[in-house]
């Protein structure tokens, strides 16, 4: 094997390890949410990356040389007629060597450096094993540039200086940034189930308890931790289950753990205390293989799944909009400025223009064919996202002044309404000795007296919303208030349709 065969090998092998990278082969063996669809396509990825993606490159070149090598053909045979016709039958040998006996004029001479050239065209038809590695290194070029730790990011820049370029079409002023056209997802979403397999069996990961904020809003130091009752196996279904708990840590626990770099140190106690638990040795030397030996470190099994579990929960990501279109219009832009070298025009270097053509040509079919795989992957989480969400509770503060007096009745026998009237304003504190005398000490009358004390409907039944509602002819035009407990683009969207054209600003308040 020669350099270049070694270089075209190194190449695939890089660009092959990013595409394993890019489609998330490292959690082949989850079994859950998207990596479920995943694990679906997975055969057809790895059809794509090992088989097809090879063939295809194989197939640009072919059809470019083949394409080329007939229009150098034509061309030579028009050449040797010329010569013929020109200089004699005798000028050409049986090999196509031009005898240089004959080559005394100076039109004889051109004529001999025109076919000369195409003789050496006709050599250099097939792309050599240099050309093909480069084509390699610019597709793992290209998609490492905008791949950044699970997120495509808007970072074309020019080779040269590296300086960093933007969209620009005219405007007066241009507002960008690298997650433009991505939708942000806060992470404490998805304290969802987490499992995988080892051959025959089944290992979950299960939240009993978490402290976490939901809604995008900014959360303050947690960390996953094993809960009390930390495992439990059950042995006809070869399941073992991991309960954690997602909380801020105590004073012992801080000690414990020290400041930096916190979860990890959890992590590496938790792969050496969850084995000891485990009394089915199959099971346990499952959990204990060793699966990533660096050179001063090695990751187990169960080592590798803690990190990708609260990495999941812990690390924020972004789902682009439109990320075939995106992908797209950045590989024309990395093509114009990073494989047509105008620099080299009018150099030692310079490279004809078919040349750069046909690689061109060969990388972009095998990037469009990736950037297909991919955006099917990231439009699928996209339709999740974006898919509406159910409103999954909706209750009333108004105050008695708006309510029936026929429901007052209701009211004075609810106690979790007078409770909080307790909490919030101290009513019949003067008076309550027990829950029994704080209830007698608010009657019929008292809610009279106090027209503008507020109920709340989440304390009552859907009859009583129901029968308060009923007594409202406008209720939209009554509400003066509202409050919306949702993530922040799903809020938005509720409301758009509603107050289209009537809201000037809006603020989102995030703790």
């Amino acid at each position: 094997m020669n350099v270049g065969e070694n270089m075209t090998d190194d190449y695939k092998n890089q660009l092959k390890r990013l595409l394993r990278n890019l489609f998330q082969f490292d959690s082949a063996d989850l079994d859950f949410g998207i990596y479920r669809i995943m694990n679906k396509k997975r055969d057809e990825i790895e059809q794509f990356i090992e088989k097809d993606l090879i063939d295809a490159v194989e197939a640009g070149f072919g059809e470019y040389s083949e394409s080329k090598g007939a229009n150098l053909k034509d061309e030579i045979n028009a050449i040797k007629a010329e010569i013929h016709e020109n200089l004699g039958e005798d000028a050409l040998d049986d090999s196509g060597e031009l005898n240089q006996i004959y080559v005394t004029t100076p039109f004889a001479k051109k004529l001999a450096g025109r076919y000369e050239k195409v003789r050496v065209a006709m050599k250099d038809s097939d792309m050599s094993d240099q050309q093909e590695a480069e084509i390699f290194s610019h597709i793992y070029q290209f998609f490492s540039r905008y791949y950044d730790n699970g997120d495509f990011m808007s970072l074309r820049r020019y080779s040269q200086k590296e300086k960093y370029a933007i969209p620009y079409n005219g405007e007066e002023v241009v507002l960008h940034w690298a997650n433009k056209d991505q939708y942000y997802i806060k992470t404490g979403e998805n304290f969802k189930n987490y499992s995988f397999k080892m051959g025959e069996y089944t290992v979950e990961f299960r939240i009993l308890e978490a402290e976490g904020t939901t809604n995008n809003n900014k959360a303050e130091k947690r960390f996953f931790v094993l809960a009390g009752d930390n495992v439990d196996y059950d042995d006809s279904s070869k399941t073992l289950t991991i309960f954690f708990e997602y909380r801020g840590l105590s004073k012992d626990e801080e000690k414990e753990y020290g400041k930096k770099n916190v979860q990890e140190v959890i992590i590496a106690g938790m792969k050496d205390d969850i084995p000891l638990q485990v009394q089915d040795s199959g099971l346990r030397g499952a959990l204990d293989r060793v699966v990533d030996k660096g050179k001063d470190t090695e990751k187990t099994v169960l080592e590798k799944h803690l990190r990708a579990y609260t990495k999941k929960n812990t690390t924020d990501y972004f789902i682009h909009k439109d990320l075939k279109g995106f992908l797209t219009q950045e590989l024309d832009f990395y093509i114009k400025n990073e494989v047509f070298h105008l620099d080299d025009l009018g150099t030692e270097n310079e490279v004809g223009v078919e040349q750069y053509v046909s690689r061109v040509r060969v990388m972009k079919s095998i990037c469009l064919k990736i950037i297909d795989f991919l955006a099917q992957i990231e439009d699928f989480q996209k339709m999740l996202f974006e898919k509406k969400k159910f409103v999954m509770e909706t209750d009333y503060c108004m105050t008695l002044d708006n309510v029936p007096k026929e429901l007052y009745s209701e009211i004075v026998k609810n106690e979790d309404q007078l409770n909080e009237w307790n909490v919030l304003f101290g009513i019949g504190e003067e008076e309550q000795a027990t829950i029994t005398s704080f209830n007698k000490s608010i009657d019929e009358t008292y809610l009279k007296n106090h027209p503008y004390l507020a109920i709340d409907t989440k304390f009552f039944d859907q009859g009583f919303k129901d029968k308060l509602l009923a007594e409202f002819t406008n209720f939209d035009e009554d509400i003066n208030g509202l409050i919306v407990n949702s993530e922040n683009w799903q809020a938005l969207n509720l409301l758009r349709e509603k107050y289209l054209d009537k809201l000037k600003c809006v603020s989102c308040v995030i703790g």
